[in-house]
């Protein structure tokens, strides 16, 4: 047990004299501790003596960073691969919150337009498509025009607007009805 006392002993706390030898001593456990360990880290590396003992700290350091950097590699590998699946589970989600949208307006009717709401889009329409049957001329507009209604707010009736974009259907369809009378 002495001598793993003295290799732990604070060299300020010995004498003067005595300072050179129990550094020496301290080194040269340090050195044999690294020979020991090293061969468990990096086999085949034991330390050189002597001068050459530099270099094969040196070299015992290279290998140390080659190390750390395969295996930053390896969590920046890693942290790519998440970053694909974050990713895809982001389009996942966008697509349910989708079909969520779907379903709610399925679910609640409530915030779809009133009876009288959906009267006056029908009587927008039919007016349009009358303009530009006049206009045009060359067949009945009514049926493409609530296909286009459709088709611009995502709904299968004009029943299924919801209340929030009716105004935006109004608007739509005055919108259309001034540039058809332009025309």
């Amino acid at each position: 047990m002495l001598h793993g006392w003295l290799f732990g002993v604070s060299v300020n706390r010995v004498k003067e004299a005595l300072r050179d030898k129990v550094i020496r001593y301290q080194r040269e456990c340090y050195r044999v501790l690294w020979e020991a360990f090293q061969r468990d880290v990096a086999p085949g590396t034991a330390a050189p003596t002597g001068q050459g003992r530099t270099l094969g700290e040196i070299r015992a350091l290279g290998l140390a960073v080659a190390q750390l950097a395969e295996e930053q590699m390896r969590v920046e590998a890693l942290a790519m691969n998440n970053a694909d699946r974050l990713d895809r589970a982001a389009q996942v989600v966008g697509q349910l919150g989708r079909r969520l949208a779907v379903l709610e307006q399925r679910v609640s009717p409530a915030s779809l337009i009133t009876k009288e709401q959906a009267a006056e889009v029908s009587l927008e329409v039919k007016a349009l498509a009358e303009l530009l049957t006049q206009t045009l001329g060359d067949k009945n507009y009514y049926q493409s025009d609530f296909s286009e209604l459709y088709r611009r707010f995502g709904v299968s009736s004009y029943k299924n607007i919801r209340q929030e974009h009716y105004p935006a259907v109004l608007s739509f369809l005055e919108e259309w009805r001034r540039l058809a009378g332009k025309g």
